[in-house]
């Protein structure tokens, strides 16, 4: 049984990794690095900057070999991109030095898919190195072990429904860039038109999972990518800005997959500014033998996000080598004992 305390870096220390450092550190786990490219983060010290009553003698750097290479650290908890290919060349510095990787990537919670080729060349970089790579947060409890602990109860299921919202807001730009927030319609139907998402996103990620835990076969996606319109103007805290009524408050993903064994599974997210009085909320419906639904109001996807990821932290680093998705992991757990304890 380890007692040290697992070390780790945070790799972007935004709004999110800001919340990933509050949370390791109510954790018992060390932070022993921290990385941003905001000139404006850069030189603090990590325990002032995430308001943790304390210094913690670490300060934020832009220099991600310098800081791996310095503190050895178990694992790196890294909050930046939404796609995996953007956060590709970040990784790469980490997996190649044999230190495990948990990412609030969001496609990375199943992007063999919709990436292929990151996918595969961070896979084998990991599997060369021996050391592991995944994709967690919100995704892996309520979009995966939630619909699939409904499913263990049924005796057939003919299909499987689901749908969410979040607040971009509460997640900063990056998110906001991936949801269209601010965009014209104009120049949406201009971005959809060149194909630029064709594989879809959040929800291709979620069915492929799905898929691949119960053991199913797809045999097509379709993708639709809507439009989320502002009603009237409203104010935007990630981006900054206000928008003018007819832009994109957000965008609403559609992925319906169907499989082999002939169940139909069709989940739908929406991700955009919320207005005064909006929450989040997460409902699934399976239709078979017999029928259930499950509906979660007021649901912080924010903080479930980050606290899900930190809780995966013994998960990944007990994991084999290569790229593993959660799908391919026991459960989520809650760890009442300092995490160390469970390596």
């Amino acid at each position: 049984m380890r007692q040290e305390p697992i070390r780790a870096v945070a790799l972007g220390c935004g709004r999110m990794g800001r919340l990933g450092i509050q949370l390791m550190h109510k954790k018992g786990i060390r932070i022993v690095g921290a990385v941003d490219t905001n000139p404006a983060l850069q030189g603090q010290d990590v325990g002032e900057y995430a308001e943790l009553g304390c210094k913690l003698g670490v300060t934020i750097s832009d220099d991600l070999e310098g800081v791996l290479d310095s503190c050895k650290p178990d694992i790196v908890i890294a909050a930046l991109f939404s796609f995996v290919d953007k956060c590709e060349p970040f990784f790469v510095p980490v997996l190649s030095r044999g230190i495990n990787l948990l990412t609030t990537c969001d496609e990375a919670h199943y992007s063999w898919n919709t990436s292929p080729a990151s996918t595969n060349r961070l896979d084998k970089l990991a599997r060369d190195n021996g050391c592991t790579i995944c994709g967690s947060g919100l995704l892996d409890v309520f979009w995966m072990q939630l619909p699939l602990l409904m499913a263990s109860g049924m005796m057939q299921i003919n299909r499987i429904e689901g749908t969410t919202t979040f607040n971009t807001d509460e997640y900063g730009p990056a998110l906001a860039e991936a949801y269209n927030i601010g965009k014209t319609p104009a120049e949406f139907e201009t971005l959809m038109s060149g194909a630029s998402q064709p594989d879809g996103f959040l929800m291709r990620a979620t069915n492929d999972a799905i898929c691949a835990r119960l053991g199913l076969t797809p045999t097509g996606h379709k993708v639709e990518m809507l439009p989320y319109i502002a009603p009237k103007e409203i104010y935007s805290t990630a981006l900054g800005r206000t928008l003018p009524a007819g832009d994109l408050r957000g965008t609403q993903e559609v992925v319906t997959t169907t499989t082999q064994q002939g169940i139909e599974i069709v989940t739908s997210d929406i991700g955009y500014v919320y207005a005064d009085g909006e929450g989040d909320v997460c409902t699934w419906k399976l239709s078979g033998l017999p029928d259930v639904e499950v509906s979660v109001p007021n649901l912080n996807s924010y903080i479930f996000t980050m606290g899900n990821l930190v809780n995966r932290i013994p998960d990944v680093i007990k994991a084999q080598p290569g790229f593993v998705t959660t799908s391919e992991m026991d459960m989520a757990h809650y760890y009442a004992h300092p995490m160390e304890l469970y390596l």
